[in-house]
């Protein structure tokens, strides 16, 4: 799929700094739709499965977006540089997280919400 700006803008500045870009997410487990989740549960013994698909929507704000880089998502990378090239490499990701905007700031990511009963 397509990548998300802050994302691509992440792998850009690492490319900068000389870094390789995160590995991407692998999500194997992810239902492919509504359908195939609810097909799912029924195959396991539920019964009255109901199933709907949404999209979760998160605004990142530059520096919330660099927060969760620096401190979760590439944190072992960043604990492994040097007090200075740390600031650096932050202070660049905000500047070029800055040229965004909001829109382009927010993440939304497909969940796909199925309930039912168990089997007795």
């Amino acid at each position: 799929g397509a990548i998300d700006p802050p994302d691509r803008i992440l792998d850009e500045v690492l490319d900068e700094f000389g870094f390789d870009p995160p590995e991407p997410d692998s999500h194997s487990g992810d239902a492919a739709s509504a359908r195939a989740a609810a097909d799912g549960l029924r195959r396991a013994g539920f019964r009255g499965v109901r199933a709907h698909a949404e999209v979760l929507a998160h605004r990142w704000t530059a520096r919330g977006y660099a927060d969760f880089i620096e401190h979760f998502s590439e944190e072992s990378l960043f604990d492994e540089l040097e007090r200075g090239e740390r600031r650096a490499l932050r202070r660049r990701l905000l500047e070029r997280l800055g040229e965004l905007r909001p829109e382009e700031l927010t993440l939304r990511l497909p969940v796909v919400y199925v309930t039912g009963r168990a089997p007795d």
